[in-house]
């Protein structure tokens, strides 16, 4: 062990990458991933043969409309918190969970909105499952910071086993539920309740034992973490409803079972696109250690080693996935040709991430506003129109277009930034 630790010190130095971090963090990032995978596989094996697809389709839709009101949560606290967990030896965590609490009841109160309309429209189904949305996924934004904070101080195992265990309780619930009904109220009980109980153990273990150490002084921290998790919360607003008026345009303008097709095509994509984030998450707390110059000099070295292990990525993503679907799901074959049409979006996520966590990292605000803006206020106010006139692939069309527009976008803002903080760099070491 001793030998294979000196070899990774070694060779971290020739290529200028921490392999010891890289190889820690990658493993345990990957045993989620493949443990997600499973789930995943198990969860649409279950789905294709038990429930019915306008019912998959309408419960894929309500958790749709409900994560679009998401954004009035204090989504960016989990990011910011990374950050000043790495940089920081004050316990904040507790703290932190409370102020969004609070926060969180907007979301509240816009879901139980939606839920008394479609009460007072007879629909009790969907009255009663988005009262369940309504209160839990609220609680869950707050209580799952716990994963943010073992991420910024590195504890990669500890997130990774209890992220094992939230997905493995919340899978096997929904599944067994389904097993049993495919009541549509059941169903999103087991969902709800199957994320939150494990979540919130974690968090009182967790919590429990930073109160155990010494408390330092957090009033000038958590003003500075709140200013810069409330600019990640106004920039997160259009993403997050983004990500779902794909799917709220599909079920009102096609219908259920067009919307489950989509939902099942995007199944495996998706779960590509959350281990990249993922893994991605975990160089977080070194890349805002770094200055801007370090990460320059190294910059379009990882791009173009990001972009290549994309591309191999989608390549294999388009060779393979006909075999889940032939094999796996074969009443969804239908949703086979969008699943290879999001190939190309798989390609570019892992690069765009890659640009994307180095504005956080950095606090780059105006570069994180700006990078996103146009792809998801476009994503807003386009998906509806080519719904309407072309159908489910409309959709994969605009995506296509926003992740290539996108990455070429992310490289111009970070080289203006990063020229300009070299010029003053520069400047202020010539007056001294």
């Amino acid at each position: 062990m001793k030998l294979l630790k000196r070899k990774l010190k070694y060779f971290s130095g020739t290529v200028g990458v921490d392999l010891a971090y890289l190889t820690r963090s990658t493993f345990w990032t990957t045993i989620l991933y493949a443990i997600n995978s499973l789930l995943s596989l198990a969860s649409i094996y279950v789905i294709a043969r038990y429930l019915p697809q306008d019912i998959y389709g309408t419960y894929k839709y309500l958790l749709a409309l409900a994560s679009s009101f998401s954004f009035l949560t204090l989504s960016g606290m989990n990011n910011a918190l990374i950050r000043e967990a790495a940089i920081s030896k004050v316990n904040i965590l507790e703290t932190s969970v409370k102020i969004q609490l609070r926060w969180n009841m907007l979301y509240t109160i816009a879901v139980s909105l939606c839920a008394v309309y479609y009460a007072w429209m007879g629909n009790y189904a969907f009255a009663l499952c988005l009262a369940l949305l309504a209160i839990f996924p609220a609680m869950q934004y707050a209580y799952n910071t716990y994963g943010a904070y073992l991420t910024g101080k590195q504890r990669i195992k500890e997130n990774a086993v209890t992220s094992i265990i939230v997905a493995i309780t919340s899978s096997l619930s929904i599944l067994f539920t389904i097993l049993l009904t495919d009541n549509l109220v059941w169903i999103m009980t087991a969902y709800c309740l199957g994320s939150f109980i494990p979540t919130f153990y974690f968090y009182r273990m967790i919590n429990a034992e930073l109160k155990s150490k010494p408390a330092g002084e957090e009033s000038i921290t958590i003003k500075g973490l709140l200013q810069y998790a409330r600019h990640l919360t106004f920039i997160s607003a259009m993403p997050i409803v983004a990500a779902q008026v794909d799917k709220i345009s599909i079920f009102q303008l096609v219908g259920p079972k067009e919307l489950a097709l989509y939902s099942i095509a995007l199944a495996v994509p998706e779960r590509i696109k959350g281990y990249v984030k993922s893994l991605a998450l975990t160089f977080m707390p070194r890349l805002s250690k770094r200055d801007i110059g370090n990460i320059h000099r190294v910059f379009y070295t990882r791009v173009i080693q990001t972009l290549v292990i994309g591309f191999l990525i989608a390549a294999a993503y388009y060779i393979t996935v006909p075999l889940v679907f032939q094999y796996i799901i074969p009443n969804y074959v239908d949703a086979l040709p969008y699943a290879r049409g999001l190939a190309i979006t798989v390609a570019f996520a892992v690069v765009t991430t890659y640009t994307s966590n180095i504005f956080r990292a950095q606090k780059m605000i105006r570069e994180i506003y700006y990078s996103s803006i146009f792809g998801h206020l476009s994503r807003i106010i386009v998906y509806p129109f080519l719904v309407f006139f072309f159908g489910t692939w409309g959709i994969i069309y605009a995506l296509t277009a926003v992740y290539v527009i996108g990455f070429a976008q992310n490289i111009y803002l970070f080289e203006r930034f990063a020229r300009k903080q070299l010029i003053k760099t520069d400047a202020k070491n010539g007056t001294q």
